[in-house]
């Protein structure tokens, strides 16, 4: 079964960094995944795909709706999906939204 991996980031090359390290994991671990990319948070919520992924890769800033924002919207809408933040900004630690009592933390990705 492939995990569904969703990158959200208005930067190509950010896109294609992130698909990188995605299949450089999938073929270390084994895990079959099925990346989709997004250039912006509008097109994520338009994908007529339901559920669109497990785990969504979203950059904090970008153009039009923010990375933050849509991650709002989703807990809103009650979507089950596991978000991780990708920033070099560190100025987003202090930005947090509820889930389950806990918070999210911005932390730079790495392989």
């Amino acid at each position: 079964m492939s995990l569904k991996i969703a990158i959200c980031d208005d930067e190509q090359s950010q896109r294609e960094a992130l698909g990188a390290m995605a299949e450089q994991w999938s073929q270390k671990t084994g895990q079959a995944l099925d990346i989709r990319a997004f250039s912006c948070a509008e097109a994520f919520l338009l994908d007529p795909e339901e559920p669109v992924c497990d785990i969504l890769l979203l950059d904090v800033e970008m153009t039009g709706m923010s990375g933050v924002e849509l991650a709002r919207r989703l807990r809103r809408e009650k979507r089950r999906v596991e978000i991780v933040f990708v920033s070099s900004h560190f100025e987003y630690i202090g930005e947090g939204y509820e889930v389950d009592a806990l918070h999210y933390l911005v932390k730079p990705v790495a392989p």
